[in-house]
């Protein structure tokens, strides 16, 4: 990603996922089962755009799994070395904050 200019905003879809699992069929899975799955599971799509001079991605996201997220602007930042960039998303999975790696395609 060539952070030299403002990039123009591209399309992007996350899924963060806890590594959770029922104990066996999902549409079996028990209450308590599937609430833990909820809890640590986000996902969003919509627009995001690099502002190298403030050095965050700017997510404009469209519709998300955390419902108080559609429609949301969200800014955070990054590191780049090389070809992998770095960023740190919200505290809000109920863990705390999670660091995201994004790897170039060569």
């Amino acid at each position: 990603m060539d952070t030299r200019k403002r990039s123009r905003p591209g399309y992007c879809a996350a899924q963060a996922c806890s590594g959770l699992r029922n104990s066996g069929d999902r549409q079996q899975g028990t209450a308590e089962e599937n609430a833990k799955i909820t809890r640590g599971n986000v996902a969003h799509f919509g627009t995001y755009a690099v502002d190298p001079a403030a050095q965050v991605i700017v997510f404009h996201i469209q519709k998300s799994t955390f419902p108080n997220w559609d429609a949301e602007v969200q800014r955070r930042p990054f590191t780049l070395d090389g070809d992998r960039l770095t960023y740190i998303t919200p505290g809000a999975f109920g863990y705390g904050s999670s660091k995201v790696v994004w790897q170039r395609m060569k």
